[in-house]
């Protein structure tokens, strides 16, 4: 990109105007990719995905799956009394 102190005639100005035109298409065109993958990522079902896998990796279910097996054997030793 041209510095606009340094433009001398006006085939640099229209060149700059140019270079200016194409940053800006570019910029443009990357910003709205970037909202698209954004809105993606943050849909409601997106969303909900990663609150369940981050309470699932939370939850200890071997020490679940212990204490539901003591208690269903706790209550199967009682019915047996």
């Amino acid at each position: 990109m041209n510095r606009y102190a340094d433009i001398k005639n006006y085939d640099e100005l229209t060149a700059s105007i140019g270079n200016l035109k194409d940053e800006i298409e570019r910029k443009e065109k990357k910003l709205g990719e970037q909202y698209g993958k954004a809105k993606d990522f943050y849909s409601p079902s997106n969303l909900a995905y990663l609150a369940v896998r981050s309470i699932m990796s939370s939850v200890d279910w071997a020490a679940l799956a212990l204490k539901a097996v003591r208690k269903l054997k706790a209550a199967i030793e009682d019915k047996r009394e």
